[in-house]
């Protein structure tokens, strides 16, 4: 069982590597009007606001002139409330300090919906989610046990 578990740590090495960039997209809709902002890095750090100094302009009575801020810390995104007088909420609940996010903040009382990307190094731009990891994990599993498992991984992403 040893062996299994360094071949797919190794596995998820390897995949860590070909992942060269991260970032963030926030969508919105103020007015009937969507907006969409992306950014990319490692060291993330957006403010949001009405102010246009903010990385995100919210032009809205509800959300403060510097509302919150966003970042990213150990492959986790996460929200700090900057003194709003409306508030930054989690799934209906406000937060005091900073807090880890999921897919969605509301910021004052504009829901802004958060997706974490990762660009690979032929620059093709997909969402990492659940289904992407489980592929992997299963993937490396296969690969762990049978030793065949690279037409196997060739199949799994051609899927994705």
């Amino acid at each position: 069982m040893n062996g299994v578990m360094k071949r797919i740590d190794s596995i998820f090495k390897k995949l860590k590597n070909h992942e060269n960039e991260i970032g963030l997209k926030l969508e919105f809709e103020v007015n009937g009007k969507g907006k969409e902002y992306q950014f990319e890095g490692e060291n993330i750090n957006i403010t949001i606001g009405r102010d246009s100094s903010n990385d995100v302009v919210i032009e809205h009575n509800s959300v403060s002139r510097n509302h919150a801020r966003l970042w990213i810390k150990d492959g986790a995104i996460w929200v700090e409330d900057l003194g709003s007088k409306n508030g930054t909420f989690i799934r209906d609940k406000k937060i005091y300090g900073s807090q880890r996010v999921g897919n969605e903040i509301t910021v004052g009382w504009v829901r802004v919906k958060i997706d974490m990307l990762t660009h690979k190094k032929d620059n093709d731009t997909y969402i990492c989610d659940e289904k992407y990891l489980l592929v992997s994990l299963i993937t490396g599993i296969i690969l762990a046990i049978t030793g065949t498992g690279i037409i196997i991984l060739a199949l799994f992403y051609s899927f994705l």
